[in-house]
């Protein structure tokens, strides 16, 4: 059994945007508006899962309370979710993605293995769940990277420091050694043989993409890290001396808790500027991936206009409402 875990946040919500105002006062992180923009495409995830990941279990929305006047709450694959439901009350109410996510292992009747998405992964072609899972092991690509100080590097710098401290990365590899160096990574192994002269571990190759986990791997971390991830739990605004999922991430494979994949293949990453606007129409019209993920930037001039394109381009392959929809 395989199931979906999104979450997603309103941020047009007024009684919501009351509670950010209110909080943002009384709480150091990050509050950039780019963080909780709407770009109105969930509609498309969700018939995105249905046309191409029909083999799915359940999905599991999780929100703060705030939920599409379009969802189909009785759809049999469908379970919503509120923060409350599964993240200790005296933490909430929480505005950081972080907080939420060290938590997810929580969620009532949560199969071992999931996968977790963000709302701005969307599968826009056939997927196998053998793309996530194999012989019951989440599928992820082991690569060594350095960090280049872009993107989330503090949380990637509390991770990796938790695993220098707990693991010694010679024999890491070496108990798993045809994992991290296989095949199918092709020139990704490069990485690898650059950075084996370090001792500890730099940093691992992050893709971005929908993440297959292990519930149980959760709980075990959190019994190894549980300062750590109780500060981040009580993060209400993401903020630095805390961590994200990549941390139960990168714990599966220095523990050898996946099989080896390359999600290159099949997925593409891509920032929502002006400048790639034609390469993102083009792949999703002409669905040359299987998962495209799109992630907010402040690079765009007209906001508006782009988030129509956007929209029209993904009504081209997803014209119809999905059992997920009213």
């Amino acid at each position: 059994m395989i199931d979906f875990v999104i979450t997603w946040v309103d941020g047009d919500d007024p009684i919501w945007q009351k509670k950010f105002e209110y909080f943002s006062k009384f709480s150091e992180g990050d509050k950039r508006s780019v963080r909780y923009r709407n770009w109105d495409l969930l509609r498309y995830w969700f018939r995105g899962v249905e046309k191409y990941a029909s083999w799915v279990r359940y999905v599991f929305f999780v929100t703060e309370g705030h939920i599409p006047d379009w969802i189909n709450t009785e759809c049999t694959k469908l379970k919503i979710v509120k923060h409350s439901d599964f993240i200790p009350l005296d933490d909430l109410p929480l505005f950081n993605s972080r907080a939420i996510e060290v938590n997810l292992h929580r969620i009532p009747e949560l199969s071992e293995k999931f996968v977790y998405f963000n709302d701005d992964f969307l599968i826009i072609n056939k997927i196998n769940k053998t793309f996530f899972f194999r012989k019951n092991l989440p599928c992820d690509i082991a690569v060594l990277n350095a960090m280049d100080g872009r993107g989330v590097t503090d949380a990637i710098i509390e991770a990796v420091a938790i695993l220098n401290n707990q693991l010694e990365k010679r024999k890491v590899i070496k108990n798993n050694i045809l994992k991290w160096f296989n095949w199918r990574y092709g020139l990704f192994m490069c990485r690898t043989i650059f950075l084996l002269p370090w001792p500890n571990f730099t940093g691992f190759y992050d893709s971005h993409l929908p993440t297959p986990y292990l519930k149980s791997v959760f709980r075990e971390v959190w019994q190894k890290e549980s300062s750590i991830l109780r500060r981040t739990s009580k993060s209400k605004f993401r903020s630095y001396g805390t961590v994200n999922p990549y941390l139960f991430r990168y714990w599966q494979l220095v523990t050898g808790q996946f099989s080896p994949i390359n999600p290159s293949k099949k997925a593409i990453y891509l920032e929502l500027r002006d400048s790639n606007k034609e390469l993102i129409m083009s792949i999703i019209r002409k669905q040359k991936k299987s998962i495209i993920v799109l992630n907010d930037s402040t690079d765009i001039e007209n906001f508006d206009a782009f988030k129509l394109e956007l929209q029209g381009a993904f009504n081209v392959i997803f014209p119809d409402k999905s059992l997920f929809e009213l």
